[in-house]
């Protein structure tokens, strides 16, 4: 035999080996499960999570049942025990997650605990066939009739098209045409269509009526009049919501140049198209820095403040966008999957996600050039902002050190008190300086948690200490060591000798303490599973610098609060003060979204991926590949394949131009909303717009003439 053929054999037969060798290790694991695991979840698990009961939205009776997981998010992390969800519920962990629960047949062997942990480990392979089930059943909403792409219809040459639809259907229902209207009355329909103003004797004597509709189309009172059923879509308005907060400060000085652009876009014609770019993402279409056209970003910015309650404002943006463009209530499905439309939650925090990632600047974009008259405010603006921006710098730092130097305390709280709901509420909370946030306390409950098991290299001993009062850690050192604890910990502990929780807590936390201020700052990527406990975003204390607000003290709050209201203040009444956007930029740290449970912001379950809405997607879905995502949630909503879009506004122009809407609910098409009588021409009008480049005024002609 050749060289080449023996090295061809040789490789062949490593091959072989190596699959053969693959293959004989999944065999292996699929007879554990059948062996050790399977019997185990039957026994224990089947009754409250299989196919008769589903507890907290979860099934442990198939593969696909924990992949999905259920209202705390994914039951099981293959490769991960300690970061799965079952696994801490069956090792009795959490005193609140106790699975199976001690009225129901008890705690786990250990063995048994230790066949589900190893099964996890390896991988969680698992035979079982099955699929979850899905909330909604996404092929039968695709029959509903505002889903369905929009046909093209046929129309006579010798007829205009919206009287051959209407006329059609009077014919079948055996009803007469009433007598054509007097040219006075076409005259007046139309200017008051068009401009919402009575005619004027030259209008009167126009004698050709398609020149009189071009000259209103062309006049600024058009977009004055149009743009303001825009702006009550948009739920615009120049105040504050709260009254009783803001009193006579309610004034947003700066919102006027969103509704300025509003009816410039209209008076302009502005693709519709365009329109939904630039105000969900005009930052992000390469604009020139004073743009006017950043000012449509009013559209996310103008809503109700909700008391700084930062869920409710994005709640709020994604109504207003989600209602206002393609005509569905996903704001219904912020605490559970929509009951009547294919909304599940996970699709509303996608859209969470995307909102969560922005932020508004306290250095609003100056969109003119000031005048010589101007330049007195903008040097009092910029000082007002300096200040706010200072004061604000100066408590981020803090209270992130404040809260560093407290772990401590932080640790006690945890170890000594239940979960109190200060640490999740999000209204009034009046904190005096001395007092620990309980958002932070909050997070280091997670933390502790998340790892107190026997096998976490730091808190492991924790887990020990706390769950037998007669341990003592200079009889558990040489077991720590076997487990490969951190030997910094086991002398910590050792020294401290702790006997109560109190104590046990505050030896962590005095440890971490001393090796963050001892630290080799130089190294911020060196690995250290200790101290970094106190560094990075990972970290308990860690939270956004935009986010310092919530964690300030009463007082400190008070002040901030002052200091921004001062830069409103100083812009109201001022007649020569340079127009600035009500803008909103990507935050420096993009936002990862879970599901909240029910609803809660503080029982984070299963993550999702910032995307559009399932039911209106064509294809696997992708993740918004650019920033936050808002330019791709515009490109979504205005794609061609999107038939929401279109059939939505040109419903609303229907109704406004005759004051009934082709379809009942205009801002509602979802399951519910029955197929309009003049579904035709709504589908007709919808594709001239679309075919016109999405622009109004063409469609405003072909209605009026």
């Amino acid at each position: 035999m050749r060289p080449a053929a023996i090295q061809s054999a040789t490789f062949a037969a490593a091959v072989c080996s190596m699959i053969a060798s693959t293959m004989a290790a999944a065999d292996e694991r699929i007879a554990f499960f059948e062996k050790r695991v399977r019997p185990t979840l039957t026994a224990h698990c089947y009754e409250c999570h299989g196919a008769s009961e589903t507890m907290g939205g979860l099934r442990l009776d198939s593969r696909a049942g924990w992949q999905l997981g259920g209202e705390r998010g994914p039951a099981i992390v293959p490769g991960k025990p300690d970061e799965s969800l079952l696994i801490r519920a069956i090792r009795y962990a959490d005193k609140k997650l106790r699975m199976p629960p001690p009225d129901a047949g008890g705690r786990l062997t250990d063995r048994q605990i230790a066949d589900l942990e190893s099964w996890i480990r390896a991988g969680a392979v698992d035979p079982r066939a099955g699929r979850p089930a899905a909330a909604h059943d996404f092929d039968a909403a695709g029959e509903h009739w505002a889903f369905q792409p929009i046909p093209n219809a046929e129309v006579p040459e010798s007829q205009h098209p919206i009287d051959f639809f209407v006329n059609r259907n009077l014919q079948k229902r055996g009803f007469e045409p009433t007598p054509r209207a007097s040219r006075h009355t076409l005259v007046r329909r139309a200017v008051f269509d068009l401009h919402g103003l009575p005619p004027t004797a030259d209008q009167y004597n126009m004698s050709d009526f398609g020149r009189l509709v071009q000259s209103l189309l062309d006049s600024p009172r058009y977009g004055e009049r149009w743009g303001r059923h825009w702006l009550d879509v948009a739920r615009y308005a120049d105040t504050k919501d709260g009254v009783l907060m803001y009193g006579n400060d309610r004034m947003r000085p700066f919102a006027y140049t969103y509704r300025d652009y509003v009816i410039r876009a209209f008076n302009q014609d502005k693709p519709f198209d365009r329109f939904v770019h630039e105000q969900l993402a005009a930052d992000q279409l390469g604009l020139a820095p004073d743009a006017p056209e950043l000012a449509a970003l009013g559209l996310l910015t103008l809503g109700r403040m909700f008391d700084n309650n930062r869920h409710d404002v994005i709640d709020d943006q994604i109504d207003v966008v989600t209602r206002g463009f393609v005509g569905l209530t996903v704001s219904c499905a912020r605490c559970h999957d929509h009951k009547f439309d294919p909304i599940p939650t996970a699709d509303y925090y996608s859209l969470y996600g995307v909102f969560a990632s922005c932020e508004q600047p306290l250095q609003r974009p100056r969109i003119e050039r000031p005048t010589d008259k101007g330049q007195e405010f903008e040097k009092a603006l910029a000082e007002k902002i300096e200040a706010a921006r200072k004061y604000h710098d100066e408590q981020y730092r803090l209270i992130w050190d404040t809260a560093r130097k407290r772990t401590p305390d932080y640790l006690v709280r945890v170890a000594t008190t239940e979960p109190d709901i200060n640490e999740t509420a999000i209204f009034f909370l009046s904190l005096e300086p001395h007092q620990l946030r309980p958002q932070i306390v909050y997070r280091w409950r997670q933390v502790i948690q998340r790892r107190s098991n026997r096998n976490d290299p730091v808190f492991g001993p924790w887990f020990d200490l706390v769950s037998d009062p007669k341990a003592r850690a200079k009889a558990l050192a040489d077991s720590w060591r076997q487990r490969n604890v951190d030997l910094r910990v086991i002398d910590a502990l050792v020294n401290a000798d702790p006997t109560t929780p109190e104590t046990i807590a505050r030896a962590y936390g005095e440890l971490m303490v001393r090796l963050f201020e001892s630290g080799d700052r130089s190294q911020p990527t060196k690995r250290d599973e200790v101290r970094d406990l106190l560094v990075g975003g990972s970290s308990p204390i860690w939270f956004l610098k935009s986010q310092t607000w919530h964690h300030m003290s009463r007082g400190e709050k008070d002040t901030y609060r002052g200091l921004v209201r001062q830069c409103d203040l100083v812009a109201v009444g001022q007649p020569h003060a340079a127009a600035r956007a009500m803008a909103i930029f990507d935050a420096d740290t993009l936002y990862d979204p879970v599901v909240f449970q029910r609803g809660d912001p503080a029982q984070p379950g299963q993550p999702v991926a910032r995307q559009f809405l399932r039911v209106l997607s064509r294809g696997p879905r992708q993740a918004f590949p650019n920033g936050s995502g808002r330019l791709d949630l515009a490109k979504a909503i205005t794609d061609g394949r999107n038939p929401l879009t279109a059939r939505v506004l040109v419903n609303r122009i229907w109704m406004h131009h005759f004051g009934e809407p082709l379809v009942e609910n205009p801002s509602d098409f979802g399951i519910r909303t029955l197929r309009p009588e003049y579904a035709e021409l709504l589908d007709y009008l919808a594709s001239q717009l679309i075919r016109g480049g999405w622009r109004l005024k063409p469609l405003h002609r072909l209605i009026m003439t």
